[in-house]
């Protein structure tokens, strides 16, 4: 058990894990649905929300029926110690694949600012500042994700509105032409949530005061579901459907057609460099953080000592992110790894998870100490 770890504010969890998905392939997400699901592509967007929240509402019952138990320490109860800790082992290549994905299309996106720089270079630079916010713990990323996801929010959600509104064309399809290209391009776009797994880490982190604490997820992938929502449309009207499907970073490129005169314009420019950079790196960060924690779980049957891990994940990030040869690799990843490992990894096995442990009644009481009142219990 773990005792007086609730140190997590329920604003902090729902930035936190806010902050924990959407990179993977939100620079590139529209040309993903238009590829998969044609003119059915604003409604495969829509889906892939609907199926979010289906997938936080699962993580959401996991959390509160085991709620002092870490990750590995609930899926080796549901199916025992060898069993439980090979699906918790399922997921360190999966993401350590994805967090070196996320920053190799990061990079690709920022690199036109950066044309005389490496690309390794900022590889290796945005690893070690994300290395040295995973060593300092989740209750630090917490607080500045609590920072940095709502500056994130506010600065994207205003650009794309804004862009909107340049755009001469206001009209898309609203017929479904295909179910099946719709489920099909949904299924494609589901990796932008892969990162929610997180989710299932902190578990013993945070107060879980059930009237409260079950919004959490929700209210993220509800935010998340707006910001997704209002990109794609930015995109599509201002592209169009074949201009969006010929481009590979659509988002990067729509961000150049922003037309402001005056002082304004640099200070915009500046903002969303600075804002999409801190929100990738603090995005690394909870990740090599959680793959480290896990790994120790894992291996060690604690989490206590996931500082050694974290500089040989930090490292193996590294190692692959510079082993992707180009941008056609990446959709070939994703196409054919992530796409079905998200599938498994948001939904298969929680829910699996879910239902056995509701068939053998299997349950953790919080402690004594645990409050239900809604006010955050000191450490």
């Amino acid at each position: 058990m773990h005792q007086q770890k609730w140190f997590l504010s329920g604003f902090q969890v729902t930035e936190l894990i806010s902050a924990s998905y959407l990179p993977l392939t939100f620079w590139i997400f529209p040309r993903i649905a238009i590829e998969q699901a044609d003119r059915d592509a604003q409604w495969s967007v829509l889906v892939a929300i609907l199926i979010s929240v289906f997938m936080a509402w699962i993580h959401t019952l996991i959390n509160q029926r085991f709620p002092t138990l870490t990750a590995c320490e609930y899926t080796n109860l549901v199916y025992g110690k060898w069993l439980g800790k090979f699906f918790s082992f399922c997921y360190l290549p999966v993401y350590l694949a994805f967090t070196s994905i996320c920053v190799y299309l990061f990079i690709t996106a920022i690199k036109p600012y950066f044309p005389s720089t490496p690309r390794v270079v900022l590889e290796i630079v945005i690893f070690l500042v994300a290395t040295r916010g995973a060593w300092i713990g989740v209750e630090t990323l917490g607080r500045i994700s609590s920072i940095v996801h709502p500056l994130t929010l506010a600065a994207v959600t205003f650009i794309f509105i804004f862009i909107m509104t340049q755009s001469n064309h206001f009209w898309l399809p609203h017929e479904i032409v295909s179910l099946p290209l719709t489920l099909k391009g949904a299924l494609h776009i589901l990796p932008i949530y892969l990162g929610f797994s997180f989710f299932l880490l902190i578990g013993p982190y945070y107060n879980h005061n059930k009237r409260i604490a079950k919004w959490y997820p929700l209210i993220s992938v509800f935010i998340s579901g707006f910001v997704i929502l209002v990109a794609f449309f930015a995109v599509i009207l201002n592209l169009g459907w074949e201009g969006t499907r010929t481009l590979s970073f659509s988002i990067p490129f729509v961000l150049q057609l922003i037309r402001i005169q005056g002082f304004f314009v640099e200070r915009l420019g500046i903002l969303i460099i600075v804002v999409s950079t801190a929100f990738s790196i603090l995005f690394l960060a909870i990740h090599i953080w959680g793959i480290s924690s896990l790994a120790c779980q894992i291996f060690t049957n604690s989490e206590k000592h996931y500082k050694y891990w974290v500089i040989p994940v930090s490292a193996s990030g590294v190692i692959i992110a510079s082993l992707i040869p180009n941008e056609q690799m990446i959709f070939d990843i994703i196409n054919m790894i992530m796409v079905p490992a998200s599938v498994v990894l948001l939904l298969i096995i929680p829910f699996t998870t879910l239902l056995i442990a509701m068939i053998r009644r299997l349950k953790t009481e919080p402690p004594p100490s645990f409050n239900f009142e809604g006010d955050r219990p000191q450490r």
